[in-house]
């Protein structure tokens, strides 16, 4: 019996799905979309000649999960929700599993890919808005989504799609007001916006399109639920982060775990990363850091740069005093998607391999994208400090620094060597001491230092210095 965590290993691959007792046809998978490890594959696929969308649900709760998808599409159809066709639906032997065949809309991305994409203001601005009016549709005609993702939406021209039916849950009439406000915090809380006024302006068009003023009562409820949100979304990122799931590969090997994003496993990284205390020194193109703590080295693989941080050994009293504590490179890959979670740039974590000797433990490695760029301090020694050039990327790593402090992040060691000038913009690096503080008063300590230490490269410098100076008056 082929299992369904075979199936994404193995896909392009067909697989017979029966429609009808004893009708059989053909299914040819070809990309995988999303994938729950032993439950659920949703993939590209072609059945009969046509594009569609297979959701393909197995294990021992597959049948209730294919059940709820069903009837939820249909209470969507019911309520006049715009969302796939179901094509066909059947079961597939071969996986003891039950499929549900959907139309592959054309030319659509998600409201979560579309939100990713670099934009203008203005169409930022009517995204956004199209984003509330369309949940404002749901609440209005009695739909609620329980798990609330910008995935969950589907955009194809003036359309959009509303797709994941599993977590739609039907109201008898209008959505009760609190369940409604709570659910549109969480859908901005996913759109990673800070600024109060754009809030009000989006709970005022909520508002409009439900034809409703409810007033500061309801947009004081509609803060705090996107506070809860924020919070529940990073406790989530951290569990995805550390588990086998769509976006990451975990698997045991000898001494320890690796963690790898999917999309890198079918390259020569998966190979290296199995053995790569035997490839670190090989595979090593330039030495970027040799110290005794670690030793960071630029290689390429497939024509890919990535930077490769190895914690070194340290004294065994060191390591039994680390005994209970996650490594170093546990933290860094914690820390850097943390980061990205705020939008704070910083490079993308790609693997850990944390490994333990004797329960004791051993040597880590952090794995990230290659950030090009010049260090801070290279920079500014390069460029003349009032052009214009220098003065908008000071302003950008103020602005970063400043967002540091607003999410209570404290760095921790803010060498000008550890912010990486890329053609994108400023990049935050080396994050082994970077901690996020639980009160107000460790967290303003902690950006005080971040700040001090930051103008301290420099003293030597002092038209760039200058350049900085605001952040000296920070409070």
């Amino acid at each position: 019996m082929l299992s369904i965590n075979d199936l994404r290993e193995t896909l392009p691959t067909d697989v017979g799905m029966e429609v009808d007792e004893g009708s059989s046809t053909l299914l040819s998978c070809k990309e995988v979309l999303r994938f729950l490890p032993g439950k659920r594959l949703v993939c590209r696929a072609e059945w009969q000649g046509e594009p569609v969308i297979a959701k393909i649900f197995t294990g021992r709760r597959g049948q209730h999960g294919y059940a709820v998808e069903r009837r939820g599409t249909q209470r969507l159809k019911d309520r006049g929700i715009l969302t796939p066709e179901i094509k066909s639906f059947g079961r597939i032997p071969d996986l003891n599993g039950l499929a549900l065949l959907y139309e592959e809309v054309e030319k659509s991305k998600t409201l979560h890919e579309a939100w990713g994409e670099d934009m203008a203001v203005k169409e930022r601005d009517a995204l956004m808005r199209r984003a509330v009016s369309v949940l404002a549709r749901h609440h209005e005609n009695g739909i609620l989504q329980s798990d609330m993702h910008l995935q969950n939406f589907l955009l194809s021209g003036d359309k959009v799609y509303t797709i994941d039916a599993s977590s739609v849950t039907e109201c008898a009439g209008e959505v009760p007001n609190r369940r409604a406000i709570d659910n549109l915090a969480m859908l901005l809380s996913q759109m990673y916006l800070e600024d109060g006024a754009v809030h009000r302006d989006l709970f005022a068009e909520y508002e409009k399109c439900r034809g409703s003023a409810h007033g500061e009562l309801n947009f004081s409820r509609l803060q705090d639920g996107i506070r809860r949100g924020r919070r529940q979304l990073k406790r989530n990122l951290r569990n995805k982060t550390f588990r086998d799931c769509t976006a990451f590969s975990r698997k045991r090997i000898t001494g320890g775990k690796m963690i790898c994003r999917r999309e890198f496993l079918s390259s020569g990284l998966g190979g290296y990363l199995e053995n790569i205390d035997d490839r670190f020194e090989g595979a090593c193109k330039q030495y970027l850091k040799q110290g005794g703590s670690s030793t960071v080295c630029l290689m390429e693989l497939d024509g890919v740069d990535f930077v490769v941080k190895r914690y070194n050994l340290k004294s065994l009293w060191r390591n039994l005093r680390r005994l209970m504590r996650t490594s170093r490179a546990s933290r860094t890959w914690s820390n850097g998607h943390n980061l990205l979670f705020y939008n704070i740039a910083t490079a993308r974590p790609v693997a850990l391999i944390d490994k333990r000797s004797w329960l004791l433990p051993d040597v880590s490695y952090f794995v990230s994208e290659y950030v090009p760029g010049d260090h801070a301090w290279d920079y500014f020694r390069r460029v003349e400090p009032t052009s214009s050039e220098a003065v908008a990327t000071a302003q950008r790593i103020i602005s970063m620094i400043r967002r540091l402090g607003e999410f209570s992040f404290g760095h921790g060691d803010l060498k000008a060597t550890n912010i990486v000038i890329s053609p994108d913009g400023p990049f935050l690096m080396d994050l082994d001491a970077l901690v996020q503080h639980r009160s107000k008063a460790s967290a303003l300590r902690a950006h005080r230092a971040d700040v001090k230490r930051f103008l301290a490269n420099w003293k030597d410098m002092p038209s760039v210095r200058a350049l900085f100076e605001e952040l000296a008056h920070d409070r």
